[in-house]
C-alpha cells in the first residue's frame, strides 16, 4: 500500500511502517538503502506428552501422585495452564512455563478419601485410580441355641462376622461368660 505523506515544515518527521503476517524465519527490511535484519519466531506450541497417576490403587486416605509432561515445540517460551479434574470437577489448574524445545514435568499430590474408582482428567486424557477400604470387621447377631438350658447342658453361641472393607482381615472372636473369656476363634473374612 502506498500512503502519501506531506511534509509541512523543515523539521524531520518520523515515519513508521507496520509489518504483519510474516512467516517465521529471518527477514531483512530496507528503506532508501538502509537495511535492518530481524527474526520472526514461531510462538510457543505446548502439548501434554505424558500424563500419569500413580499408584493406580491406594488405601483410602493415602496419596496419589499426578505427573504431566508438557513439551514446547515452538521457538518462544510459553505458559502452560490447564485444569486437572477429579471425578468430573475441576480440582486444580496445572501451570508451568516451558522454554522452547524443552519439556517440563508438573507434579501434584492428592489424598484419596473416598472409596472406589476415581478419574483424573487432563487435556482430554483420563486416568483411573482405585481407593481401597481396609478390612472393616463387624460382629453381629449373637444367638444362643437355648435360652433356658438345664445344668450342664450344652449351649451353642453363634454370631455373624462380616467384612465391609475391600481387603481381607483377621479377627479374634472371643466368647465371654459372665465377663470372663471362655473360648476364642480366629477368623479371616
Amino acid at each position: 500500500a502506498v500512503d502519501d505523506i506531506k511534509l509541512t515544515s523543515k523539521e524531520p518527521q518520523t515515519i513508521s511502517f507496520e509489518l504483519k503476517g510474516l512467516p517465521a524465519g529471518k527477514h531483512t527490511a530496507s528503506i532508501a538503502g538502509a537495511e535492518a535484519e530481524f527474526t520472526v519466531y514461531r510462538p510457543a506450541e505446548l502439548k501434554v506428552t505424558g500424563f500419569t497417576v500413580e499408584p493406580e490403587s491406594v488405601m483410602m486416605g493415602e496419596a496419589v501422585k499426578v505427573k504431566a509432561t508438557v513439551k514446547n515445540s515452538g521457538e518462544l517460551p510459553g505458559g502452560f495452564e490447564s485444569p486437572l479434574s477429579f471425578d468430573g470437577a475441576e480440582l486444580q489448574v496445572l501451570k508451568a512455563t516451558v522454554e522452547p524445545g524443552e519439556e517440563t514435568v508438573i507434579e501434584a499430590e492428592f489424598v484419596l478419601d473416598g472409596r472406589g474408582q476415581h478419574t483424573f482428567a487432563l487435556e482430554g486424557e483420563n486416568r483411573t485410580v482405585t481407593a481401597i477400604a481396609p478390612a472393616r470387621i463387624e460382629v453381629t447377631g449373637l444367638k444362643l441355641s437355648k435360652v433356658y438350658p438345664k445344668p450342664k447342658e450344652a449351649v451353642t453361641a453363634t454370631v455373624t462376622v462380616e467384612n465391609s472393607g475391600d481387603l481381607p482381615g483377621n479377627y479374634t472372636v472371643v466368647l465371654s461368660v459372665n465377663g470372663t473369656a471362655a473360648q476364642q476363634k480366629e477368623v479371616t473374612v
